[in-house]
């Protein structure tokens, strides 16, 4: 009975293990994230967050209300001026400071670059936070894991 007890401990443990992995994939902040705009409750564009090197960035990949004219970003800075949106790297070098990234995101819309953190929500929801100077001057959103 002892063998069978210990055959039972070990497939068990796999289980667990297995289990336990499968569970670390989903609490990753890399992927494909919808946007939500804070103030509007729009969904408005698809962003990839990936690793490159020792950073994380953020880039447009799909616009969701995509106009006739592709657009720009007219009032980026330095060489994002004038650069399509979708394949924009907005968010840029990102570094993991205990649970939450740090790092800097661009507005489009204004031309603006803010302070970011960038967190896991819960393994589906992705929590952007841009702000000046210190946090509590921000603005949050909310973004949604694409499968």
């Amino acid at each position: 009975m002892r063998s069978t007890d210990n055959s039972m401990k070990r497939i068990l443990f796999f289980i667990l293990v297995f289990i336990a992995l499968g569970s670390l994939k989903g609490q990753s902040i890399l992927g494909v994230w919808k946007t939500v705009d804070d103030q509007t409750g729009d969904t408005e564009s698809l962003v990839e967050i990936y690793e490159d090197g020792n950073f994380v960035y953020g880039k447009f990949v799909k616009l969701l209300k995509q106009p006739k004219k592709e657009p720009i970003c007219e009032r980026c800075p330095g060489e994002d001026k004038n650069a399509p949106l979708v394949g924009l790297v907005f968010i840029k070098d990102l570094v993991k400071k205990g649970t939450q990234f740090k790092g800097s995101i661009l507005n489009p819309k204004d031309g603006r670059v803010y302070n970011c953190l960038v967190s896991l929500k819960d393994d589906r929801t992705l929590k952007v936070r841009g702000y000046l100077g210190v946090p509590l001057l921000g603005r949050t959103q909310y973004w949604h894991r694409v499968d």
